[in-house]
Parts: structure tokens; sequence; C-alpha cells
């Protein structure tokens, strides 16, 4: 087990309001560091990357990775990248600001290459995930061995193509699956008449569905529930002609009763609920083509 180390202090922030963190705070960010080396290690990313330490500094929380060499980082990169059509380092940033229950623009990550004098630095500025290191992904190796990198709790699935559409379109689409899916969690009946929140999140050509005060909505044969928090990301892009849709999908589980527990009391449900998971990754899959076909025929 890997050390994590912590450094904490009063955070002198931008607006000169001063924002403190308390031992729970602490306990629960320690926590969420080894949760994030549990899920590099079941995606396999652990050949490559493991987790060496973060700390807080300014209004941000910096999470140190360490790769064993730069060839190992790059490898995996480029991997990901051919077939995610995503860029890596987005997916770190993203992982973490699930785990530790931060914002993105809270959130940063430092790559350091042990055996290699090479940094990364992935982090959010003006609205855009920036990842600044020296090779870009034009830079390919020759003679490497591949490094895999494994999906955690959804399912391997391909992504939506919706054929003749344009970028008009996919903003349109776009506002149709937020109003889809919207309509679906605050008209769902729950206990005490308490109304599920319903929150959107854009950041360039992609947005997060973020749910929380709800239950027995994935964990749904439970006789009372966990509140559950769901995240659904949503990538629409352009192909050609086309427009391709892809998503992932993430759920966490917290006790109470009344009120929902606090961002921190929320734990993954992948591993002890994977197969609930799993199942419902199908339902938000079929969600998204519904709205593409009721699309497809108003048009």
């Amino acid at each position: 087990m890997k050390t994590i180390s912590l450094f904490i202090g009063c955070l002198l922030l931008a607006s000169g309001t001063q924002a403190q963190f308390s031992v729970l705070d602490s306990i629960f960010f320690e926590e969420a560091a080894l949760e994030y080396q549990n899920w590099l290690e079941k995606s396999d990313a652990s050949e490559a990357i493991v987790v060496n330490g973060f700390q807080l500094d300014s209004n941000q929380i910096t999470l140190t990775l360490q790769a064993n060499t730069k060839t190992e980082w790059l490898t995996i990169r480029n991997n990901y990248f051919d077939v995610k059509k995503h860029r890596f380092g987005e997916r770190l940033l993203k992982e973490m600001a699930f785990y530790f229950e931060v914002p993105l623009d809270s959130a940063a990550i430092l790559i350091e290459c042990k055996n290699d004098t090479y940094d990364i630095n992935i982090y959010k500025e003006n609205n855009e995930i920036i990842i600044d290191e020296f090779f870009d992904l034009d830079f390919r190796l020759k003679s490497v061995v591949p490094i895999a990198f494994k999906e955690v709790g959804v399912s391997s699935v391909g992504p939506i193509i919706i054929k003749n559409k344009s970028l008009a379109d996919a903003e349109v689409l776009k506002q149709s699956i937020t109003g889809r899916f919207q309509t679906h969690y605050e008209a769902k009946e729950q206990f005490w008449n308490r109304k599920a929140k319903f929150e959107v999140l854009e950041l360039d050509n992609e947005f997060s569905i973020e749910i929380t005060n709800i239950s027995k909505e994935v964990l749904d044969d439970f006789s009372i529930g966990y509140f559950e928090f769901i995240i659904v990301d949503v990538f629409i892009e352009p192909k050609g002609s086309d427009i391709e849709i892809i998503y992932n999908f993430r759920g966490k589980y917290g006790s109470g009763i009344f009120i929902a527990p606090r961002r921190s009391g929320y734990k993954d449900m992948n591993g002890k609920y994977e197969e609930y998971v799993k199942r419902y990754d199908k339902k938000i899959r079929k969600m998204l083509i519904d709205v593409v076909l009721m699309e497809t025929v108003r048009n």
C-alpha cells in the first residue's frame, strides 16, 4: 500500500475569503486517494501509473501520480486516444474530481516519470482541460509493447452514431437529452416527498448530468434504499457527415433517512454493487437511444 501524503492548511482564495479543511475532510481525501488507486488497479492502468501523494495549494487540490518511464506514459496515453478518441489526461482528471468530490476547477494532476525528467500537468483553465507536456498526441513511439486500459463498471458498448447530422443538430440533441433525463429523474416518486436535484455542467463539446437526493434508482430493489449520486458524462461530436454520442455513467451511494449525505459521504458503487452499475448502464444507453430515435422521427 502506498503512503498517501497530505498537506492540510488554511487556503486563501482569490476572493479573499478563507477555506478551512476539517479533520473529517483530511480523512475523506486520504480515502479518496486510495479509491483512486483502486480504480487505476482495476482498469489495469496501475501497470504504468500509481498514486504518489497529493497536496492542497491555494484553492486547488493537486494529485501526484508516478509513471515508471516516459515511454510507459506516452504508450498508454496514445493507446487510450486511439481506442476512445479522447485524451487519457482528461479521463484521469475527471475521475479525480469524481473520487475527491471537487469541481474540475479545483482539481489538478501532476504526473512524474520516475526514471526520466518528464512531467505532465493536467488542469482546467478557461473552461478547457489543459494537458501540459512536451510531446503532443502527434508524437508516436515505435516498437513498444501496448499498455491496455480496461473500463471499470460500464458495459463495453460502442458509440451511438446518428447519420447525416450537423453541428447544429448536435446542439438540439444536447437539449433533448438533458430534457429527457430531467423529466425522468424529477418525476420519480420517492420516500418522504423528496425531489431529485438535477444539474447540468457543460464543458466544450461535452456535458455532465448530475443527480442527487434520489434513492432506489440504480440500487432499485433495496427495501428503503441508499441515497444515490448519479453522474452521466455525454460527449456529442460531429464525425464527418454523422454525429457520434459517447457516454460514461458513474454512481455512488450514501446512508441517510431524511437528509442526503454531504458529497464526501458517498461511496463508489463499483465493486460492491458492480452488477447494478452494469445493468443501469444499459438503461442509460436505452434512454439516449430513445432520444435519438425521437429526434430522427421528428425530423
